[in-house]
């Protein structure tokens, strides 16, 4: 099997879901990726132009890992002629409510027309793929509401989580009074709650914080005016961030999937927001405290900190829940067996 997979731009810092999958795919199951990306480092589309003169030959499947690829997926098909498989990432509730305003510090969300627009035309593509994913039900609701009309057969999409790559940088190390936070820096990951929240401890653990994104400014602001202990480390290779996992107690995570996924792979529980969607996603793999209740959240982080015979039991039910297939996460190996046969499948079509 021969795959031209369209896939996200990244620094090369980490890898990324889809690059964790394409690697799965091609160590379990022998199938040949080509991976192309969409736009380059300047945001400029340039997938179609360079393809059209390209000499790749003999694609048995075009594969949209976001729905940003699909309308790429769209025009390839004419050159290749052969099936298409694209991914419609979450839209999530704050979203998909014109009349919601997210505000938080002096941030407030995009303008929902123009999200509005710009989905639409991605929808209009995603439609026309021979397989189509979507994160979860909520998603799928969301598509149709806006395409206008109910669209049949959107299967419900697996995460990959690699496991054994990550377990390769695994150290013997001393567990700090720290807990972490992995995410992008973007005001609807409410990490300036975790802040707040500390900021009301009497003794609270240092706070750790990977990743980047538009509200890294405000929230180093924020920590500074709240007297937290914040270490922002920004973005890190995959050996960095599992030692920092490894050095942590336990996770904050108020909405994020992958990442409490990476921290099971290291027995260490997330204290994630209880939502239906990521309810509906991990299952018993995190511990649950009622959407934005701050009060609720500073207990649980208490509670943490203090009992480090809770936080294993916590850490090893969420390592179970992983590798059982208890959620939408797996492990690396199950998760390439997940989309090789919808691969296989939508070859049949």
């Amino acid at each position: 099997m021969k795959i031209l997979a369209i896939v996200p731009i990244t620094t090369g810092i980490y890898k990324n879901e889809s690059t964790w999958l394409c690697e799965g795919l091609e160590k379990y199951h022998n199938v040949e990726i080509i991976k192309v990306n969409n736009i380059n480092e300047n945001g400029k589309n340039i997938l179609y132009t360079e393809l059209k003169n390209t000499n790749i030959n003999d694609i048995d499947l075009i594969w949209a890992c976001y729905e940003k690829d699909t309308v790429i997926a769209e025009l390839l098909k004419k050159k290749f002629n052969v099936p298409t498989i694209g991914h419609f990432e979450i839209i999530a509730p704050w979203r998909a409510e014109p009349d919601h305003k997210y505000t938080w510090v002096n941030g407030e969300r995009d303008d929902y027309n123009v999200w509005e627009k710009d989905y639409i035309n991605s929808i209009k593509s995603f439609v026309k793929l021979d397989t189509k994913m979507a994160c979860d039900s909520w998603t799928i609701h969301n598509i149709e509401m806006l395409y206008g009309e109910h669209i049949p057969n959107i299967l419900i999409k697996k995460y990959g989580i690699p496991d054994e790559y990550l377990k390769s940088f695994s150290k013997d190390t001393e567990e700090k009074n720290q807990i972490i936070t992995i995410s992008r820096l973007v005001s609807h990951k409410k990490i300036h709650h975790i802040i707040c929240v500390l900021s009301q401890m009497e003794s609270p653990p240092k706070y750790v914080v990977i990743g980047m994104g538009p509200e890294l400014n405000n929230l180093k602001e924020y920590a500074k005016r709240l007297n937290v202990d914040v270490e922002f480390m920004g973005m890190v290779n995959d050996e960095e961030k599992v030692r920092a996992i490894q050095e942590s107690m336990f996770a904050v995570h108020p909405w994020a999937w992958l990442p409490t996924g990476e921290c099971a792979v290291f027995k260490k529980p997330s204290i994630v927001y209880d939502t239906p969607t990521t309810r509906r996603k991990l299952k018993n793999m995190p511990t649950y405290v009622r959407n934005n209740d701050l009060q609720k959240l500073q207990d649980t982080i208490i509670l943490f900190c203090k009992d480090k015979e809770l936080r294993k039991k916590k850490g090893k039910r969420a390592y179970d829940t992983l590798m059982n297939k208890e959620t939408d996460l797996l492990s690396l190996k199950d998760a390439s067996k997940f989309f090789f046969d919808i691969f296989t499948e939508t070859l049949k079509k």
